[in-house]
């Protein structure tokens, strides 16, 4: 910075240009939170790039902490039938990651796990992963768990059904 009879002036740097447009905390926490509403609405990037008038790479660049504008949220936040201050909730004072990262991911897989069983029809299926995730529940609650064993009853209980039928009975 250099002063003139006016007043300093500012020289310009570029590792200032550089420091704006990196991502800061609170811009990857709410592209995080737009991902996790996206896939608990059961969309696509490119359907909810369809659904805000954005292309995909739009999208993606938003999830990953590409910076927005208000308009830009507020139709994300719309298009995924929340408030804007919902894509917020939960973000610490100072704009950074919540030290939590552990149990955000876990919401996720909660997500993709309710999303996947959603998708499926057989009523069957849907009991045998009820089973799966009880036994598995029951398993780390004991300090028992063996994985090779549940793939084996997951296989029994989802061929009864089956073996049923073949025997003539429902």
């Amino acid at each position: 910075m250099t002063a003139t009879a006016t007043g300093p002036v500012h020289e310009h740097d570029e590792d200032d240009d550089v420091k704006r447009r990196a991502p800061r905390g609170i811009d990857r926490y709410v592209g995080r939170r737009i991902a996790e509403f996206r896939v608990a609405r059961g969309l696509t990037q490119e359907q909810l790039a369809q659904l805000v008038d954005r292309s995909m790479n739009d999208i993606q660049r938003l999830e990953h902490g590409s910076r927005a504008n208000a308009t830009v949220l507020w139709r994300v936040a719309q298009a995924l039938g929340c408030e804007v201050s919902d894509l917020f909730q939960g973000a610490r004072p100072d704009g950074d990651l919540p030290a939590d990262e552990p149990q955000a991911r876990g919401e996720r897989i909660m997500l993709e796990i309710g999303r996947a069983v959603g998708r499926i029809n057989s009523p069957e299926a849907k009991h045998a992963l009820l089973e799966l995730a009880r036994a598995i529940a029951d398993g780390e609650q004991r300090g028992t768990l063996n994985l090779a064993d549940l793939s084996e009853q997951l296989g029994s209980t989802l061929a009864a059904p089956a073996r049923r039928r073949q025997a003539g009975g429902r």
